[in-house]
């Protein structure tokens, strides 16, 4: 805990403010490229691209590598297209309007059109991403999704950058309802909302997409109620800071800078006379966030009272004499992230993970305890794979920990439990594991790493 000295206080309005404006270096604009597949045909359409926002984790007022947003974001997606939206995807509306002459019933058949993630990006500036040129490599920095809630999850995700983003800090997270903010309470909405980005739309409908500090928009709102959304399976903050698309993934902020939400959803609601309209805004809890980031043992810090984080933070530098604060910041989990280490599984039998490398579970982890089933069959397994996962069978593999050690075993599976190297186990024969060693369910599409909680 650290004991720092405030000069003077300010009028509590100046000080929210400061904190909105100061929390600004905390958030990110994430671009996202698809390729988009037309999935009756087996297809490749076309590659497409997707704006959102995210905000810095870690140790509070610091750069950072982790970044937190919104699972639609960054996550494959569904959806049903007619089939004449399909071809004007692909072939361009004058072909598509073609097509329909000939075949009018275009506009009534639909298809499910997939959209999978090829790469996420973070901008460092309003110049690396324009429709007219194209993306400016030198101007982004590669990211990769660490975690990526279900579809019946949160709608959450946490990305690790390739660097950390100069300028670019980490933000405290404080409980929304624990503390961070009360109904009556006013909030800030930090991201970079596409209506923000007509201000550089020209006659062509060609646009610079904005990502600089300096560029984040702040909307101010009033909290309304806590509640649960059933339709986005998370507690939601109901207030009416405006949300706009491009917003999705950005922070919710306090009057001390210090999140309390994911601005998630934005709600527009027109009666039936079109007299009259509500709108709101829906942002994701910060527990919901802390449950993740603990999961991962991901380290960050928690804010519990006191003066703005950001002003403090600022002040602590160089100041001597006046009366000295505390700033209740907690660091939640200990220790500066570090690799993997190898030890022997007996020294931490109860603090082993199972980290996701690629495939269904790809960047989540998981507590190894007793025992851990894997496989396709809800009633048979503690890990549970999509029904049409491929290569994965109903009861496929099983780790279990005794007397300190860790042990993999294949369940007679079809397609075979795999260590590096292409050795595939024996049915039924238990095999020795240890912090970083790695295992694959059919192939290396679906890989496990053995982890020890707070390595990455």
């Amino acid at each position: 805990m650290a004991v720092l000295v405030l000069l003077a206080s300010m009028p509590a309005a100046l000080a929210a403010k400061n904190a909105a404006a100061d929390s600004r270096s905390g958030v990110v604009r994430v671009l996202s490229l698809y390729e988009v597949y037309l999935v009756d045909l087996d297809l490749k359409l076309g590659e497409t691209s997707a704006v959102g926002s995210a905000f810095g984790v870690g140790r509070a007022g610091q750069e950072t590598d982790l970044f937190v947003t919104n699972r639609h974001v960054v996550g494959d997606s569904t959806e049903i297209w007619t089939m004449y939206q399909a071809y004007q995807f692909a072939l361009g509306k004058a072909q598509a309007d073609a097509m329909a002459q000939e075949t009018p019933q275009i506009h009534d058949m639909t298809t499910q059109i997939d959209f999978k993630l090829v790469r996420a990006y973070l901008l460092k500036d309003d110049y690396a991403f324009s429709s007219a040129t194209g993306l400016d490599t030198s101007r982004v920095v590669p990211c990769s999704v660490l975690y990526q809630a279900r579809e019946d999850e949160p709608d959450l995700a946490v990305l690790r950058a390739a660097e950390p983003l100069e300028g670019r800090k980490a933000l405290p997270l404080a409980p929304a309802e624990g503390g961070g903010v009360s109904v009556g309470d006013t909030v800030y909405a930090l991201g970079y909302p596409l209506s923000a980005d007509a201000a550089t739309t020209d006659e062509n409908h060609n646009t610079d997409y904005a990502g600089s500090v300096e560029s984040v928009t702040i909307t101010t709102g009033v909290v309304s109620r806590f509640v649960d959304y059933a339709t986005e399976n998370a507690r939601i903050i109901q207030h009416d800071a405006a949300i706009n698309g491009g917003n999705s993934g950005g922070p919710l902020i306090n009057d001390k800078g210090a999140v309390v939400g994911v601005n998630t959803i934005g709600f527009n609601l027109t009666g039936m006379d079109n007299a009259a309209t509500t709108n709101h805004s829906g942002s994701v809890v910060s527990e919901h966030v802390m449950k993740v980031l603990d999961s991962l043992d991901i380290q960050y810090d928690t804010y519990r009272g006191g003066p703005s984080p950001a002003l403090v933070i600022g002040i602590a530098v160089g100041v001597a004499g006046a009366a000295a604060v505390i700033l209740l910041l907690r660091k939640k989990t200990g220790g500066k992230k570090t690799a993997e280490t190898a030890v022997p599984a007996s020294a931490v039998s109860g603090e082993l993970r199972l980290q996701g490398v690629s495939g269904a579970f790809a960047g989540r982890r998981f507590p190894i305890s007793g025992q851990v089933r894997i496989g396709r069959d809800p009633a048979r397994n503690d890990l549970v794979y999509p029904a049409n996962t491929p290569g994965v069978s109903g009861a496929h593999c099983v780790l279990t920990v005794e007397n300190g050690q860790l042990w993999l075993k294949d369940l007679g599976s079809s397609h075979g439990t795999f260590l590096p190297g292409g050795n595939r186990l024996t049915a039924n024969q238990p095999v020795r594991l240890s912090p970083g060693d790695r295992f694959c369910l059919g192939s290396e599409t679906e890989m496990f790493q053995i982890a020890v909680k707070g390595g990455v």
